[in-house]
Formats: C-alpha cells, sequence, structure tokens
C-alpha cells in the first residue's frame, strides 16, 4: 500500500486503503481537478472529518497523499531557479459548515486559503495551491492562488476569485503556469541586463 501521510492515527484500515487509492487517480495535465476527483475528495473527507491534501506533478499523477491541510504534504526539495516553478500542485480540502466564516490568523480575503497554504506555495515555488471546500461531504467553492512575477507594491502570490469548483474544471493550469514562468524569465532577463549577472540557482 502506497504510503499516506500526515495525521493518520486512528484512521481504520478501511479508510487507509481507500486513502491510498487516491494514487491511482489522475487528472489531464492541462486540468488543476476533475469532477470525479473533486466529489471523490470531499465525500472522503467529509467522512473523515478531516482535511484531505494531494500532491500532483504537471502530468497530473498523484505523488503525494496526506491527511491533514496544505503543511502535511512533504514536497519534494529541489534547485530552485528563479526563472522556473517547481512542477509540483496543491490540492487540498478544508471543512465547511456552509457558511464561511472569517479567520482570525491572519487569512481574510484569501478566501479558503490560508497564510500556511501561502507559504507553501511562496517557499516551494508551486504551480498552484488550491483549497476545495467541502459542505456536508459535497464539493463546493474552489479557491486557488498562483506565485505572482517580481514586482514592487505587489504581493508574492496572486488569488483568483472563489468559484464553484465546477467553473474551474476546464481552467487550463498548463497555460496560466507558462505564462508565469514566460513572465518569470521575461524580468529575469531584464534583471540581467541590469546588473551583467547570469541565471543564478537557489538550493533549498
Amino acid at each position: 500500500m502506497e504510503k499516506i501521510f500526515g495525521r493518520i492515527q486512528g484512521l481504520k484500515p478501511s479508510a487507509k486503503k481507500r486513502l491510498a487509492n487516491l494514487y491511482n487517480r489522475r487528472v489531464g495535465a492541462s486540468r488543476l481537478l476533475s469532477a470525479e476527483l473533486a466529489r471523490t475528495l470531499a465525500s472522503l473527507s467529509g467522512e473523515l472529518e478531516k482535511p484531505i491534501s494531494l500532491l500532483l506533478d504537471r502530468t497530473g499523477r498523484v505523488l503525494r497523499v496526506a491527511v491533514g491541510d496544505a503543511k502535511e504534504v512533504p514536497v519534494p526539495q529541489t534547485a530552485q531557479v528563479e526563472t522556473r516553478l517547481s512542477g509540483y500542485r496543491l490540492i487540498h480540502t478544508h471543512l465547511s459548515r456552509g457558511r464561511r466564516a472569517p479567520r482570525d490568523d491572519g487569512t481574510r480575503g484569501n478566501g479558503g486559503l490560508s497564510r500556511s497554504d501561502l507559504s507553501m506555495l511562496f517557499l516551494n515555488r508551486l504551480d498552484v495551491v488550491a483549497a476545495l471546500e467541502v459542505v456536508n461531504g459535497q464539493p463546493d467553492k474552489l479557491d486557488l492562488a498562483l506565485l505572482s512575477p517580481p514586482k514592487a507594491e505587489e504581493e508574492d502570490w496572486q488569488v483568483l476569485p472563489s468559484k464553484p469548483y465546477f467553473e474551474y474544471l476546464d481552467w487550463n493550469v498548463s497555460e496560466a503556469v507558462a505564462a508565469l514562468e514566460e513572465e518569470l524569465s521575461r524580468q529575469a532577463r531584464v534583471l540581467d541586463v541590469k546588473d551583467g549577472s547570469g541565471e543564478r540557482a537557489v538550493l533549498v
């Protein structure tokens, strides 16, 4: 059985098996989420009464399954180049009782995304981080964020409008990431012309 990360203490073997089966799920390379995966995540998350997190690569393959929020997912660490993102997409559920209450942890204005989510996005240079709201075991709103190109007077990330999850099923994540990486490359070239340096890599 594939490894399940996070807070798995007390889970029944049947629940662990269902979580492990998430490794067999695939979404298209250009898609962030499928309707089937959204329903499966919401149903399982509602049944367990716990958030579930998935880490996917750019082919839509599930690399990590974790019980808990985004910080429970171990993201593979590689050399990071400032003109490229990591190639990983992070999706997690968060349970709701049907109405969003303002949080007291500084996340207001980010929909279902927490500061921890946005920190994961920034520190790991994720392609995208997304939070799927679960209401009574059903998928509801989807919130997602991408990094912003480094510009003065802007946040390090861009939070997209919160929408019903099915409105994002046709959103082309590959195109969005490609456009972002192209902008990162363009800005890096501008900086290189200004300071005469070559491409810079940062090991984390």
